[in-house]
């Protein structure tokens, strides 16, 4: 594997390995599939909660989480090849988006179980984001040397 010599202000951070995220991204995006709809399952079973919703159904959320996931690791090869500690900062990115993810879901169920179920849902989709796919693709300083 040949990566270009780069001065990089933080040796220790790990750097993304924006090759691995052929294989990785991909995977990500099924796992948080498989998650959301998983939560999707036990949050349709709870008293209170709209099953009839769009949002609970089967396509919307595949959909929706396809979609952000994918933009997840567009995300997180652009802060890869931009930052000096690519993981943080893309952790701080996901989850300022993880929050701003709850607002309509809050605002149009008024707070109520079915808000709580479409935030459970995203945080589904947002731990494999974060959690497995930074790992997978993340090569430290002592891999290059």
């Amino acid at each position: 594997m040949i990566l270009d010599s780069t001065v990089v202000s933080n040796p220790s951070a790990p750097l993304v390995a924006t090759e691995r995220l052929l294989w990785v991204g991909p995977l990500t995006v099924l796992i948080s599939v498989l998650a959301v709809h998983a939560v999707r399952l036990l949050v349709i079973q709870l008293p209170g909660v709209h099953t009839e919703s769009v949002s609970l159904g089967w396509v919307a959320p595949t959909a929706d989480t396809v979609i952000l996931c994918t933009l997840a690791v567009l995300i997180l090869a652009g802060i890869g090849a931009f930052d000096d500690n690519p993981l943080r900062k893309f952790q701080q990115v996901a989850f300022a988006a993880l929050l701003v993810s709850f607002v309509p879901a809050l605002i149009f169920s008024h707070g109520g179980p079915t808000g709580i179920a479409l935030i459970a849902m995203h945080v589904a989709a947002y731990i494999p984001c974060v959690m497995l796919m930074p790992r997978l693709a993340s090569l430290r300083q002592e891999d290059i040397s």
